[in-house]
């Protein structure tokens, strides 16, 4: 996914101790809903009670795979000081964590290549390592990552109604007002969208993407739920090996304001393309010739 090319949080917040609050504030935020989403465990801490064991949030996964987030309020690009700081949190958050499986650094900003060369060089050097039992190999136990301006716009690209406060230029639309409140599936791959404009404006549907995100073996599902008579059905024919598969329109699908408005997309060709034996996919609607899109939740299938 190609990130918009918006000013980072380290342009839109402002500097000083306060300014780092604000920052933690809005990636708990995000990475509260990714939690949610993902069915994943998270821990905040208040800006009053500082971290905890060396890190501001915990994520847990499934089979007890623990990650640690620091957030660190520093722009790009780094002074020697800031980085001085980041390696002392990385020991901090390692040396008081002892089950900790991952490390990631949040800074407002990606690094440049400079600071990527010694951020790697970082990874190397303070990653947890421990010696296996009667052999002479050492297994990482938590690896050190970065997660800088890319990953938080794609992240406030996924929940317009965080997003919206610190990056408004990316949704040119009412995120309150238009939105995608209904998804659901059958065997046979047929999705059942409902979109709801409660809006003032007329939006034009130009192109739907299939995007793969991933294979894995567990099988999850939606319920089907249909209220509403659908309009139609969109037949898309897909080769899930392609990370992509883009269905565009010669006339758009019009939605009307204060309406709402369901129809079905049929897949064809997805079982005979899965990559794996079960895959992880999304849906994205493309509105107004590229004006801004939608993205529908993740869904597994399993072949």
């Amino acid at each position: 996914m190609s990130i918009p090319n918006v000013t980072s949080l380290s342009k839109r917040i402002k500097a000083g101790s306060e300014g780092g609050n604000e920052f933690a504030r809005f990636l708990n935020l995000l990475l509260i809903e990714e939690s949610k989403k993902e069915g994943n465990k998270i821990t905040t801490f208040s800006d009053a009670a500082g971290d905890y064991k060396g890190v501001d949030c915990i994520i847990s996964e499934e089979h007890d795979y623990t990650i640690g987030y620091q957030f660190k309020f520093y722009p790009s690009p780094l002074s020697s000081n800031h980085k001085t700081k980041i390696v002392e949190a990385i020991r901090s958050g390692i040396n008081k964590f002892g089950e900790l499986r991952e490390l990631k650094i949040v800074t407002p900003d990606d690094l440049n290549k400079h600071d990527l060369a010694w951020f790697k060089e970082v990874e190397i050097q303070e990653a947890k390592k421990v010696k296996m039992p009667d052999a002479d190999i050492f297994e990482i136990k938590t690896v050190i990552n970065h997660m800088g301006h890319s990953h938080i716009v794609s992240l406030a690209l996924k929940y317009p109604f965080l997003g919206k406060k610190y990056f408004p230029e990316l949704f040119n639309y009412d995120v309150d007002l238009f939105r995608l409140i209904k998804f659901t599936h059958d065997d046979d791959l047929l999705f059942d969208f409902t979109f709801l404009n409660d809006s003032s404006f007329t939006y034009l549907l130009n192109s739907i993407d299939v995007i793969f995100l991933e294979s894995w073996s567990s099988l999850s599902g939606l319920p089907e739920e249909r209220h509403l008579k659908s309009s139609g059905k969109i037949v898309f024919e897909v080769n899930m090996r392609n990370e992509i598969n883009t269905k565009k329109f010669d006339d758009p699908v019009i939605l009307l304001p204060s309406t709402p408005f369901r129809f079905y997309i049929q897949l064809l060709n997805f079982y005979e393309t899965m990559p794996g034996s079960s895959v992880k996919f999304k849906f994205r609607f493309h509105f107004n010739n590229g004006e801004f899109f939608m993205d529908s939740e993740p869904t597994t299938i399993s072949g």
